[in-house]
């Protein structure tokens, strides 16, 4: 019961913990995405904001990038299924709307993109020289600036930084809060949801 209390009396500590943790899973989510800075990167959904359709591309880039409506229209798509999504990825095509997507049996569920401003710092140390590393570990910092959007019914909302870190904000509404409940929500059962992506 303590413990309980101590949560429900301190949700600024709450929230920074829970955007903390978010920051190091996305860190280790884009690392091994990246094959840790060895071997080619896989694939990835994009969704164009213009065309309301998926794409595919490389996830060495972060978005916003060129889209096939134009240049910083496309952000990286999150699309999560009940159970196995292999299959179901498979089956996804470039230019496939949410609405196809939902017809496959998965759902994209919110889209990511960095700020222009972060994403013009992480560009500009691409291609420096880098014997200790300290540019990789920038670039990596730069993750903690990354931007979501829930796309409901075909809708996107509000752009939501994960370092929003106002203490009077309400837990419930930082994007890290609301992705958890997203995803717990959206499987029956309790079961958890996996993330499609594009096959290799």
């Amino acid at each position: 019961m303590a413990v309980r209390e101590y949560l429900n009396n301190n949700p600024a500590v709450v929230t920074i913990a829970a955007v903390v943790l978010l920051i190091v899973c996305l860190a280790l989510i884009v690392r091994q995405l990246l094959g840790g800075g060895g071997g080619q990167a896989r694939d990835m959904f994009f969704y164009d904001t213009a065309s309301g359709q998926v794409f595919i591309e490389s996830a060495a880039q972060f978005a916003p990038i060129e889209a096939p409506s134009g240049a910083g229209n496309g952000v990286r798509a999150h699309i999560y299924a009940c159970g196995d999504c292999e299959d179901i990825a498979s089956d996804i095509d470039a230019g496939m709307t949410p609405a196809d997507i939902a017809g496959l049996g998965a759902t994209l569920l919110y889209v990511e993109r960095m700020p222009p401003d972060a994403l013009a710092e992480y560009e500009a140390m691409q291609g420096a020289e880098d014997p200790d590393g300290r540019l990789a570990m920038a670039a990596e910092g730069l993750l903690s600036q990354m931007q979501v959007a829930e796309l409901k019914d075909g809708v996107l909302q509000d752009w939501q930084s994960g370092t929003d870190m106002d203490p009077n904000l309400d837990p419930e509404q930082m994007w890290g809060t609301k992705i958890s409940r997203l995803l717990s929500e959206l499987c029956p059962g309790g079961e958890r949801p996996s993330l499609c992506l594009p096959p290799r």
